[in-house]
């Protein structure tokens, strides 16, 4: 599994608990004419399998009200909207995470290194002057080990991260 299917994992195992529904207020509805079933008021769910009919009172059917699917859209439509904002959160912290750890004099140390390693020559292109150093992945960071790195041009290192973004 990969770093990022990881964190996604992680990220769905936050919104289940958060939206993990105990079922607790509960309703008789009917559902598709002729089906009684009792339906969580919170989550939207059947959480019975069809009633007999002959097991409920006049009154009961009388009282039961339609099944509420509203309920179950409004429901995932907030598990969608709190993943996105953790996702977004998660984001929002890596860049400006990233952005500080590159900063750092430990970075500027190690891509001095990589860019002296490479004879500051790009490695792709094998033509122009280094600029950059362009992590081949972000599997170890911060502690990527020099050789998951490699110095580039300006022009190689946007196209190779383009290509990687899934951009060309």
């Amino acid at each position: 599994m990969s770093e990022s299917e990881q964190e996604e994992k992680t990220i769905w195992q936050m919104v289940n608990e958060k939206f993990e529904c105990d079922h607790e207020v509960v309703h008789l509805r009917l559902r598709g004419g002729n089906q009684y079933v009792y339906q969580c008021d919170t989550c939207g769910k059947a959480t019975t399998s069809a009633l007999a009919y002959d097991k409920l009172s006049s009154i009961e059917r009388m009282a039961a009200t339609p099944f509420d699917r509203t309920i179950q859209d409004n429901w995932y439509a907030a598990r969608k909207d709190y993943h996105k904002a953790l996702v977004e959160m998660r984001s929002r912290k890596m860049s400006i995470n990233y952005a500080d750890w590159r900063r750092g004099h430990e970075w500027q140390r190690q891509r001095q290194r990589v860019m002296q390693r490479d004879g500051m020559i790009c490695q792709a292109c094998n033509e122009n002057l280094a600029t950059e150093v362009h992590h081949l992945t972000y599997k170890y960071h911060p502690h990527t080990p020099d050789y998951f790195l490699q110095s580039v041009c300006r022009a190689c290192h946007e196209r190779i991260t383009a290509r990687d973004k899934g951009e060309s």
